[in-house]
């Protein structure tokens, strides 16, 4: 009975790093995304910018403002949504 209660607590020291482990794992994870997420709109913002300086029409500038808008978004939204799964999964993190 004492070596039951021994390979029981092995398995819940093992079970318990485990958990921490993946814990930081994801803590991790998130705030990958959130770099990311955050570079990308960053990026977005700039091109904005320079699309704005050069000496167009308003709404030349305005239609290549929108192409941009619509080649990061995907982008975004996918990292946005990774985030969000792993934070369902975390609950208590939010």
């Amino acid at each position: 009975m004492e070596s039951y209660y021994y390979c029981l607590g092995i398995i819940v020291s093992i079970l318990l790093i485990i958990g921490v482990i993946w814990f930081i794992l994801s803590l991790f994870r998130i705030k990958n995304y959130e770099r990311k997420i955050n570079k990308l709109h960053s990026e977005l913002e700039v091109k904005i910018e320079q699309e704005k300086d050069k000496p167009v029409s308003t709404p030349v500038i305005e239609g290549r403002i929108k192409n941009l808008k619509e080649n990061y978004e995907p982008r975004i939204k996918e990292l946005e949504r990774n985030k969000k799964f792993i934070l369902d999964k975390l609950p208590f993190i939010k």
